[in-house]
């Protein structure tokens, strides 16, 4: 996945730690893994346990360059609303409940006369949404 980065000498990037939760569950019919991050109303699946949580990691992020990008990001997750009612999908057991922790970039202004450091910056911040 090619990650966007901030180029411009006015702005500098910083890593946002969100931890969201993800369910796993296993299909029956296909033995596929199915991930599912419901604040966000994101899926994925993978053969394995590992490639269907690197898979929703990816996806998770995708989804927060996207919006930032087009400057949708507010409206999007108004639109989810948090609030969604079940989906109408089979049933399936759930394998397993995690923390998907994803870092995306995200670019913040510096003031005029900033330091040439602080345009060099790769972040670090750390933010937590539960």
């Amino acid at each position: 996945m090619k990650r966007h980065s901030a180029t411009a000498k006015t702005e500098a990037a910083a890593l946002i730690s969100l931890r969201l939760p993800i369910e796993i569950k296993k299909c029956p019919e296909n033995n596929q893994y199915v991930v599912f991050c419901k604040p966000l109303w994101l899926s994925t699946q993978g053969a394995t346990l590992k490639e269907a949580r690197e898979s929703i990691h990816e996806v998770i992020a995708m989804y927060f360059e996207h919006c930032l990008g087009q400057g949708t990001l507010e409206e999007s997750l108004k639109q989810k609303g948090w609030k969604r009612g079940r989906a109408k999908n089979p049933p399936a057991r759930v394998v397993r409940q995690e923390t998907a922790t994803v870092k995306i970039p995200y670019p913040i202004p510096l003031p005029q006369g900033a330091p040439a450091w602080a345009r060099n910056l790769d972040g670090g911040a750390n933010v937590s949404a539960v």
